[in-house]
């Protein structure tokens, strides 16, 4: 605080503002408002990220007017409580009715009927009335104001507010004495007093108030912990320094000016490239994060295994250097890729250099059953001694940090694209969103993913970006030119705070560099090594014509990815393969437990990857698009599925992914040294238009998928990696013509095309979040979305999908005891006990990570709700005080690995995953 504080009257001391009804112990109200300031004052000192104290500063005119705020709106946040409204609550809590009579007997007077009115509300009303005395017009004040009243996540509606001009509930009296007491006590206190004049002629914007609204929540949350603030011994001197030491809050990650030539950042940076030059994409995308001229947006479109990642992080350092941001948020679409980077991203903290030690969050629904981060948080426990002369930094799991919306307040976070997208979505707390994401420097890869529906908030999201000037950095092989145009102009937007028309390079120019601020700056990217030739041409879908090609591919040995749509046609297809080519056939989707798909994951890779030293002489992948988006695996040849032009080149990118013996592939079977790629699900090839697979029509929708085919044409051809890419994924994405021959059908999916796009566009707009142009922040989630990370998530979700629904696969022996599944680490096969202790932690956590989907046809429409009251059978009541298995739903397999579902029965093994099968004749 800027002074020592002075004598409450004791008046003032006698209005409550907590209870404990378990110890009935109670604190004044003015002792939880100067907790409160002085949090406030310890997180702008030495928690807020330099950008936000600038961005703050550029507003107020100065940091010491932004400091003065903050802490001043920390310290009053809570004012609204000194009312009747909120003070009658003590005469309805047992054992707490004599705050509400010392009130009385104090002076403060309850009138007769006054309503509960909420005192958020109250306290929005009261600063406007403080604000308004001071000049400040109706707009300015009502800015500062609601910053206040939303400081439970939600701002009082329009009408909640006019209500309390008549109310009763607000007092008049004492109450008002006791909050102009409050109000000048937090005002000198803060240092604010020689700002207020100042305040009252200075409109705030909303980016402003959202982070001032955010940095209120997080002092407000942080003062309300009775473990850290106590209910007694509150005249105790050392009372907030003994808590802030409690929080050890990570000061903001600042690296020093890393390295100027690219060369040396990225082999300091990633030890196991020294000796590698950087990749032309990596020195581009480095130069443009040294030289652009603002906090700006960085698109890198580079083919598939060019090193983007490499890339985005390296600039993500030098961005953050340049403008002071303290961490980074890297998102990506799944679970399944967001894993592997989490490795990445620690493995490169680990090689930066800044003081201190680096906070590091896995954020998905799932991230507390990663080993990697489960590990890092083992480790956190025990850092309290180390060796300050490792040169190694120290990098550790986020503590206080950590749960539902806190966990995106640690410096540095990996997870996926949504909860960077929850900051577009109308829901309680978005401004604590808005805080955590403006502080980083934020890079979304495989933005290509997101659909019509995601890019609705993916744009907003942008928006609010630009409007805080944080760096972004979007990746994509495949980004179609309308969205990268789209995007561009959002964050564009976000920046100068009207709609812009960018010139953008639209040429087929590949890789490219755009720099986006107030206008595009290009840079150039020197062509990449040599260019891959890929064969294609489309084969019969049927099963035998399949396993007749995969024989002529690997003749002469050879490894093949046979990429299909649907899980069920993926393991119908592996099952004829592996009769006739035995255990040289695997197997890879999303319907195994999440252990056994990690192990098989991990074992491409380890064949596969880049530096797969245990490559066979033949092997036959089958799956879906996992391997189109998670894994970095390298293929001799492929037969894959129809699908949209860019998902299609993220397949074809799998193969020769990575040099074999040179530039000539020596180390490839001879008759794959030329990439040779078959496309399957087209059912009637000499249809017009050619007749697709229902699952990949369903999935992908019918014009997509037309207009892949027009673009290709039906007959072999050869495409030419990476330089093809744009021009494929452009013509793909453009207003084709109908080929001759398929208007009628063509003239339907545009129509069914048109028809989908406007109801997700309608969708995604019920809950979008308000533009940053928004005047106040009552206006921001008017018709909120329910919590997007509630237990289903809420009719309001950042993408536009089915409801899932995850079960845990446990089995009952012949004998009747449950166990683990097989092949589960160290607890394989393991007896379920009947209660959980503390021992059996880690053999709880091994069973909560068995976990998979069910197909989508237990979940759709009424299906959902029965299939769960099915499941809910299977009494867990004992389970349900274990943290890893409370709120959990069981499938249970007989000892013969198969269960009955919604009246479907259904089977799970290791060989083929999670499986429906056909029905029995009872």
């Amino acid at each position: 605080m800027e002074q020592p504080p002075p004598a409450w009257s004791r008046t003032a001391r006698l209005v409550w503002g907590k209870t404990d009804p378990q110890t009935g112990f109670w604190l004044p109200l003015v002792q939880h408002l100067e907790d409160s300031a002085g949090v406030g004052c310890v997180l702008f000192d030495r928690w807020l990220a330099p950008s936000l104290k600038t961005l703050l500063s550029d507003v107020l005119g100065s940091e010491e007017s932004a400091r003065a705020l903050g802490v001043l709106l920390c310290g009053i946040h809570d004012i609204g409580k000194c009312s009747p409204a909120f003070a009658n609550k003590a005469s309805s809590v047992p054992g707490f009715g004599f705050l509400t009579s010392q009130l009385v007997d104090a002076g403060y007077r309850f009138p007769k009927g006054a309503p509960a009115d909420p005192h958020g509300a109250v306290g929005q009303w009261v600063v406007a009335e403080f604000f308004k005395e001071l000049g400040a017009a109706p707009l300015v004040r009502h800015q500062y104001a609601c910053i206040v009243g939303g400081h439970h996540g939600r701002n009082p509606t329009s009408a909640a507010m006019g209500v309390l001009r008549t109310s009763r509930g607000v007092g008049t009296g004492l109450w008002e004495t006791t909050r102009t007491e409050i109000w000048d006590t937090m005002t000198e206190r803060a240092g604010a007093t020689r700002f207020l004049t100042q305040w009252a002629e200075t409109p705030l914007p909303a980016t402003a108030q959202v982070i001032l609204s955010g940095l209120v929540i997080v002092a407000d949350w942080m003062a309300s912990n009775s473990e850290l603030f106590p209910y007694e011994g509150t005249d105790d001197p050392d009372r907030l320094s003994w808590a802030v030491d409690q929080l050890r809050l990570p000061t903001p990650w600042i690296p020093p000016a890393p390295p100027a030539d690219a060369a040396m950042h990225l082999q300091a940076r990633f030890p196991k490239l020294a000796g590698h030059s950087p990749e032309p994409v990596q020195m581009a995308a480095h130069a443009a994060a040294r030289e652009g001229p603002a906090a700006g947006l960085m698109i890198i479109e580079a083919p598939m295994g060019s090193g983007k990642t490499e890339a985005a992080l390296l600039c993500a350092e030098v961005l953050a250097h340049r403008f002071g941001q303290s961490g980074i948020y890297f998102g990506l679409p799944t679970m399944a890729t967001s894993n592997p980077m989490f490795d990445r991203v620690l493995g490169w903290l680990e090689h930066v250099p800044a003081g201190g030690a680096s906070e590091l969050n896995l954020v998905h629904s799932k991230a507390a059953l990663n080993p990697s981060f489960l590990d890092l948080m083992r480790q956190t426990r025990f850092t309290g001694i180390y060796d300050e002369t490792e040169p190694r930094a120290r990098v550790q799991a986020a503590t206080w940090f950590r749960g539902r919306k806190k966990s995106g307040m640690a410096q540095h976070m990996v997870g996926t694209m949504d909860q960077g997208l929850f900051a577009g979505l109308k829901a309680k707390h978005v401004t604590l969103r808005h805080l955590a994401i403006a502080s980083k420097v934020v890079i979304l890869d495989e933005v290509h993913a997101a659909d019509d529906y995601m890019r609705v908030y993916l744009k907003r999201l942008l928006e609010w970006l630009g409007a805080y000037r944080v760096p972004v950095v979007l990746m994509s092989a495949t980004l179609p030119p309308s969205h990268r145009r789209e995007l561009a102009e959002a964050y564009a937007k976000g920046r100068v705070g009207r709609t812009q028309h960018l010139e953008l390079d639209d040429s087929a120019r590949y890789p490219r560099i755009s720099y986006v601020t107030d206008t595009v700056h290009d840079y150039p990217v020197e062509t990449p090594g040599p260019t891959r030739t890929v064969e294609t041409e489309f084969c019969s879908d049927s099963v035998a014509d399949l396993v007749e090609s995969v024989t002529d591919l690997t003749a002469e040995g050879g490894c093949v990815g046979v990429v299909c749509n649907t899980v069920r046609r993926a393991q119908e297809r592996y099952h004829a393969l592996r009769e006739v080519f035995g255990d040289e056939v695997r197997l890879a989707h999303s319907k195994f437990v999440a252990p056994h798909r990690a192990d098989r994951e991990a074992d491409l890779v380890r064949l596969l990857g880049r530096d797969g030293t245990d490559r066979p002489h033949r092997l036959i992948v089958v799956g879906t698009q996992v391997l189109e988006q998670s894994l970095d695996i390298d293929f001799d040849g492929m037969i894959t599925d129809i699908a949209p032009m860019d998902l299609l080149l993220q397949r074809i990118g799998r193969l020769h992914r990575h040099l074999r013996g040179g530039g000539e592939q020596l180390d490839r079977p001879p008759a794959l040294r030329t990439a040779r790629c078959y496309i399957t699900g087209i059912t009637d090839r000499e249809s017009l238009p050619p007749e697709l697979d229902k699952g990949a029509a369903l999935i992908y929708r019918r014009l997509r998928l037309l207009k892949t085919l027009a673009t290709l044409g039906g007959h072999p051809r050869e495409i030419t990696l990476p330089s093809e890419i744009p021009e494929l994924v452009a013509a793909a994405y453009s207003d084709l013509h109908s080929p001759a021959g398929w208007e009628s059908e063509w003239a339907e999916a545009e129509a069914a095309e048109s028809a989908f796009a406007s109801g997700q566009l309608f969708r995604a707009r019920t809950f979008l979040l308000s533009p940053p142009d928004i005047i106040d922040l009552n206006n921001l989630i008017e018709g909120e979305a329910t919590d997007p990370e509630g237990p289903r998530g809420g009719a309001a979700q950042v993408r536009d999908s089915d409801e899932s629904l995850e079960v845990v696969v446990i089995r009952r022996d012949g004998e009747g005891t449950l166990r683990v599944l097989d092949s589960i680490g160290t607890h394989s096969n393991d007896v379920i006990p009947t209660r959980f202790g503390r021992a059996d932690a880690d053999l709880a956590r091994t069973i909560a990570s068995c976990t998979v989907a069910l197909p989508l046809e237990f979940v759709v429409g009424r299906n959902f709700d029965a299939t769960v009251q099915e499941l809910e059978q299977f009494d867990s009541s004992e389970w349900q005080d274990n943290p890893w298995l409370a709120g959990q739903l069981f499938l249970v397999l007989d000892a013969d690995g198969r269960a009955r579902l919604a009246d479907r029965p259904l089977a799970y093994d290791q060989e083929l995953g999670l499986r429906v099968l056909k029905d029995e004749p009872a």
